[in-house]
């Protein structure tokens, strides 16, 4: 993963969803990349083929 991200993992939001997409991108390997959404309630993970997924924060009241 290339991308450095300031501030440092788990210092900006007490529990961030975007840290988590962060650690997936890097366990799953060099070609992966990650960045941070919105207030660190969304993370997107970026796929060696070019490809993104977004995790993110579902409220209850959200689902149907």
């Amino acid at each position: 993963m290339t991308t450095t991200y300031v501030p440092a993992p788990g210092t900006e939001y007490r529990y961030a969803v975007s840290d988590i997409a962060r650690k997936a991108a890097k366990l799953l390997g060099q070609s992966w990349d990650s960045e941070s959404g919105y207030w660190g309630v969304t993370g997107q993970i970026h796929t060696p083929t070019g490809d993104t997924v977004t995790i993110g924060v579902i409220t209850r009241a959200t689902c149907t």
